[in-house]
């Protein structure tokens, strides 16, 4: 018994399969609408403004490797 109703195996795996095909189709829409935005250039921008945030941390990472370095300090 499946939510109150008696249905056999089959039945059971049809519709699981059903279910799964369905979610399939959301995942694969969804990446089509990523995808489109990527090419407007919508997401790019967000892309490029973390690329250079984490340019910028490791700028900041490797000067103060050299001040530590320049004080004697070893790591």
């Amino acid at each position: 018994m499946i939510w109150g109703k008696k249905i056999s195996y089959s039945d059971f795996f049809h519709q699981s399969l059903i279910d799964a095909v369905s979610r399939l189709q959301d995942d694969y829409d969804a990446c089509l609408q990523t995808e489109r935005n990527l090419q407007s250039g919508h997401v790019n921008q967000r892309f490029i403004h973390s690329r250079t945030m984490l340019a910028k941390d490791k700028q900041a990472y490797l000067m103060r490797q050299v001040r530590l370095k320049d004080v004697g300090i070893r790591k």
